[in-house]
């Protein structure tokens, strides 16, 4: 109940199409999922700095283990990231617009980070993401902010709609229960140990250097170079 159900009613019609097995039906659609978030981060790299960078952008995340990998298998983190980026190129296209800012611009944003909430709510740190760089680009242009109030609202309006859409438990109070949702991940606590520098580790209290370690361990040395450039 604090998922929402987009991904699923999307892996389940196609599954009902009787192509494929349904596990197999799954991870095919989960596969696909991961396809899309490949293929919008490419033109957000493109778009922002050329078509060589596009390039580079779909050859680092295609080649990284936790994305590459687990497009195979993970029906909720892959189809979360990949909504995630594909709302992230709306957000980025708006940025150009902002001065007559129309449906054709706001709507795929709109529906985007709605599908995004409406396979895990934390999506909804888009709408944030949204404020922040709508007013920093505002300021930038030197237009008044509060002209960009009516577009947010209708961002978060049919973004929220587009997500109790998808959310049967949401549609049930669609302002309270996306909020438990929201509080219920935030507190939420592994049962299980997990294994650590070859030791098993209370999940609820890793030590300070697992997250660096994760990462170093994780990830492709092209991050942690980039990281460094980006540092300097």
């Amino acid at each position: 109940r604090v998922y929402g159900a987009f991904f699923e009613i999307v892996a389940q019609l196609f599954a009902s199409l009787g192509l494929l097995e349904v596990y197999l039906a799954r991870h095919v659609v989960t596969a696909v999922f991961g396809l899309i978030g490949l293929a919008y981060a490419a033109r957000i790299g493109a778009h922002i700095f050329g078509d060589r960078a596009g390039f580079l952008t779909l050859l680092i995340l295609a080649t990284t283990p936790v994305y590459y990998g687990h497009m195979f298998n993970n029906p909720k983190d892959i189809p979360f990231a990949a909504m995630t980026v594909v709302a992230l190129y709306y957000l980025i296209r708006s940025l150009e617009a902002l001065r007559a800012p129309s449906w054709r611009v706001l709507g795929p944003l709109a529906v985007t980070i709605g599908l995004t909430m409406g396979i895990r709510v934390g999506g909804g740190i888009l709408l944030g993401y949204t404020a922040f760089f709508w007013a920093m680009q505002s300021r930038h242009q030197g237009t008044a902010i509060r002209s960009l109030f009516l577009p947010f609202l209708v961002v978060t309006l049919v973004g929220w709609a587009t997500m109790v859409l998808f959310w049967p438990w949401a549609a049930i109070n669609p302002l309270v229960h996306p909020m438990q949702a929201l509080s219920h991940f935030s507190s939420h606590h592994l049962g299980e140990p997990s294994l650590f520098d070859g030791q098993l580790i209370d999940a609820t209290n890793p030590p300070n250097s697992y997250l660096p370690y994760w990462f170093g361990v994780k990830l492709p040395e092209v991050y942690l170079l980039g990281w460094a450039a980006g540092v300097l």
